[in-house]
């Protein structure tokens, strides 16, 4: 009896998943009785570092910064727990929040429209109690007309600061930025905050200019049009970019955009499908099937899918993992402020030919049966009665042939 099985999404299994673990796979009274699974690790990255605009990536599983250009390891590998040899392959999934290609920060902007999305920076230097700045906003000028309330001075001695104070919404950032961290300050806030639960704060926007203070009125004036360094509000010159995903093997479990015919080529299998400028290390993959020369994953353009060449047998770990690390590119400004998720999914069917050609349901649940979502919507389940290889198509003919010889269960 052949049986497809749906699982519901455990959020403990969000975790630092390097290893990710299969399924029960059985071997019932002597009869050969089977189900494919498949399960997804989300790996969230999100820039850091609005003070200055540089480009920083964070990713949730370590929390890790890196900078302009910076690479984060990120091991991809499968252990087998169960007691039955499996044939293992590999999916990605990934979603893109970003600043618009145009987006620089390069300079100030004379106006706060022209600046569009700010640039945000730490205040707490000059706000905290306790600090040796003192506030004199009721004391600015500007052009010698009184600022802005939401203008904010701040002197101490001979020196001088000044910020725009803005309350932001977390709607305004990029969709899955996480605000809360107990490690990492994502964001900087003057008051309030974006954890969860709380939808607003208010941020400092970083600001430039000559501050002058006037002796026969103690006030301190700014002037718009300073010869050497006007007045100026800094920002990205863009709002946020709207977001861009891409499904590489048509399963759609988190992502909206449907797989194309090949949902990425074999020539580019190690570049991200919706930005090339984000890159893949994986030295272990090949393209060619007729001349594998010791690698240990198959990238087939035709499915989308990242092939184990070898048997996984019980309680065993691929050998070489299938993703070693992720590049962001250098000097590239839409990543200033960027939220990336990089979703992983596995598929794992019994060591046994008909797995690989029985009839796919392609991961739709049976006639009649009403899945049940976990609390964000998402559902993990099986792929249906195995890989559905089809040998019309060049490489999943190849795949038939190879694995073929892989086989550890006899039918």
């Amino acid at each position: 009896m052949r049986t497809g099985k749906k699982f519901k999404q455990n959020k403990k299994k969000k975790v630092a998943l390097i290893l990710t673990a299969l399924a029960l796979l059985t071997l019932i009274m002597g009869t050969f009785a089977w189900t494919s699974y498949t399960e997804w690790v989300k790996n969230h990255m999100q820039s850091k570092g609005f003070e200055d605009g540089r480009v920083s990536i964070v990713e949730e599983f370590p929390d890790t910064e890196i900078g302009v250009g910076g690479t984060l390891t990120k091991k991809v590998n499968v252990t087998n727990s169960t007691s039955t040899d499996a044939l293992v392959r590999v999916s990605f999934e990934e979603m893109l929040h970003n600043l618009e290609d145009t987006a620089t920060a390069a300079a100030g902007y004379s106006t706060t429209d022209a600046a569009g999305f700010p640039i945000i920076f730490n205040a707490a230097e000059f706000t905290k109690t306790g600090s040796q700045w003192t506030d004199k906003s009721t004391d600015l000028t500007i052009d010698d007309v009184v600022a802005p309330s939401d203008i904010r001075l701040y002197v101490n001695d001979d020196k001088a600061v000044i910020f725009r104070e803005i309350k932001m919404n977390a709607s305004q950032w990029p969709e899955g930025f996480v605000f809360e961290d107990t490690k990492i300050p994502n964001v900087p806030v003057i008051s309030g905050s974006f954890v969860t639960g709380t939808k607003e704060a208010v941020v400092a926007q970083k600001m430039s200019g000559v501050i002058l203070k006037k002796a026969a009125t103690g006030k301190w004036n700014v002037e718009t049009t300073h010869g050497t360094d006007p007045l100026a509000y800094w920002g990205f010159g863009a709002v946020l970019g709207t977001k861009t995903d891409a499904d590489w093997a048509g399963q759609n479990v988190f992502v909206s955009t449907p797989a194309s015919s090949p949902s990425q080529t074999a020539a580019n299998y190690s570049q991200s499908l919706i930005d090339g400028d984000i890159n893949f290390t994986m030295t272990s993959v090949t393209t060619d099937l007729t001349n594998i020369k010791g690698e240990k994953w198959f990238y087939d353009e035709e499915s989308g899918y990242f092939y184990y060449l070898d048997t996984l047998v019980s309680s065993s770990t691929t050998t070489n993992a299938v993703l070693e690390a992720i590049t962001f590119p250098a000097n590239n400004q839409k990543f200033n402020i960027a939220s990336y998720d990089l979703y992983l999914g596995m598929e794992a069917i019994p060591a046994a030919l008909s797995a690989l050609t029985e009839a796919s349901n392609g991961g739709s649940f049976a006639s009649g049966v009403t899945p049940t979502p976990d609390k964000d919507g998402k559902i993990w389940e099986s792929n249906g009665f195995g890989w559905g290889l089809d040998a019309g198509k060049a490489n999943e003919a190849a795949l038939i042939k190879y694995f073929t010889a892989k086989v550890t269960i006899v039918e």
